[in-house]
């Protein structure tokens, strides 16, 4: 009995136990809802457990119903009293665990605006922490504000009035260069804000950079030009040059080290990495010395498609290049006109042919018929023999006439 005990206890403890799986809801996304119009938005959630999930809202504004055991449709119809900001969560459930995920949903009275313009167009948090927001129209305008991690806002929603303007402060709390996005959306789109952060200076030195246009692209080597000043006779510092994304990744990092005088000028150059994606991204050059140091930024776009300025032929060689290419494309376009007319030409007469064959064709056809009708009454005796005979030779002359005059036509 004992041993059969041991045995029952040995199979509990080897028998794994299967914990189950907390399901995961998917983000939702704000949205902007006018009042009085029916909003719909399908939600999806996971559960590698595969067991039939319960969605639901805090919010009395949505209605779920579930479509499939991961997934559900939320609906709302919003009136005149929901206008203004909602934050909603919404729930997914197996039954036993949960996921949450929230999402905030503007409600706008039918008359609203769409028209705003923001001013600065980037922003440099130690330059300016603060940005402008001018409402273009006369009703009032409802905006979001979404902001990269790290970023502190006075407001993420506002409404303005019409023709008047509304004014956002940011703040961060990075130690080092910082670069992300300001979003600001409204119902028919958003608008990007570039955000800097640059360390303050702390050394003696400084530096100062220069980029000769703002767009370039995957895979080009980047021309940065760079000025370091000092007023030491001479200054031994570390150069590092940082590309980032608005996402805050690092795409490429370049150190070295140099020993100037006073001031020295120089180019940088930068190579893009081949495997990023188009979009904006701000370039630091931060020059460190004995725990000092002096950072410069610029921002810039990289697209997949090449500038103009990439193409490095000579001016002369270039202008011959085009040259010659011109003088190709005029010729092509001389001679395809030309060989056109001249098919167009030796169509006509082709068919002019074809319509005088047919004619000779159809003529001889009615010679026959009647050299057959002659034959025939021939022998029934309508007519004599030598009124028959002088019948046939004089239609077969013709007949003999009509032939060569298709063999001549041929031979033309």
């Amino acid at each position: 009995m004992r041993f059969i005990l041991n045995v029952i206890i040995v199979l509990m403890i080897l028998t794994p136990t299967f914990a189950n799986s907390a399901p995961v809801l998917e983000e939702i996304d704000d949205a902007f809802i006018v009042s009085g119009d029916a909003f719909s938005v399908r939600i999806s959630a996971e559960d590698i457990d595969e067991q039939e999930l319960i969605f639901s809202t805090d919010s009395d504004l949505f209605e779920i119903r579930s479509l499939y055991s991961d997934s559900a449709l939320v609906n709302s119809l919003p009136s005149d009293e929901d206008i203004g900001f909602h934050d909603v969560e919404f729930k997914v459930s197996d039954g036993e665990n949960v996921d949450l995920k929230s999402a905030r949903f503007v409600i706008l009275p039918k008359d609203h605006s769409n028209k705003f313009s923001v001013e600065p167009a980037s922003i440099n948090i130690l330059k300016s922490d603060e940005f402008i927001i001018t409402n273009l129209e006369s009703e009032d305008l409802y905006l979001l504000i979404q902001s990269s991690t790290g970023l502190e806002l006075s407001r993420d929603m506002l409404i303005i009035p019409g023709d008047s303007v509304g004014r956002v402060s940011i703040t961060t709390n990075f130690i080092s260069n910082f670069f992300g996005e300001l979003i600001l959306l409204g119902k028919e789109g958003g608008v990007k804000l570039p955000v800097l952060y640059e360390l303050g200076r702390n050394s003696s030195f400084d530096v100062t950079t220069e980029l000769g246009r703002d767009l370039f692209s995957i895979g080009e080597t980047i021309p940065l030009s760079f000025t370091l000043s000092s007023p030491l006779d001479s200054e031994d510092v570390n150069i590092r040059a940082v590309l980032k994304s608005s996402a805050g990744e690092i795409v490429y990092m370049n150190e070295s080290t140099l020993t100037f005088s006073k001031e020295y000028s120089s180019i940088l150059p930068i190579d893009i990495p081949t495997d990023i994606y188009e979009g904006n991204y701000a370039l630091f050059l931060t020059v460190e010395s004995e725990g000092t140091s002096a950072t410069s930024s610029e921002l810039l776009t990289i697209s997949s498609i090449a500038p103009i300025s990439k193409f490095k032929l000579p001016i002369t060689r270039f202008n011959l290049f085009i040259t010659i290419l011109i003088a190709l494309f005029v010729v092509l376009i001389f001679s395809t006109h030309k060989h056109v007319g001249k098919v167009h030409e030796i169509h006509k007469k082709h068919s002019l042919f074809l319509r005088k064959q047919k004619k000779v064709r159809d003529e001889i056809g009615l010679v026959e018929k009647k050299l057959s009708s002659i034959r025939n009454a021939y022998l029934m005796g309508a007519i004599s023999k030598k009124s028959y005979t002088l019948a046939v030779e004089r239609l077969r002359s013709k007949i003999d006439r009509l032939k060569r005059r298709i063999k001549g036509r041929h031979r033309d």
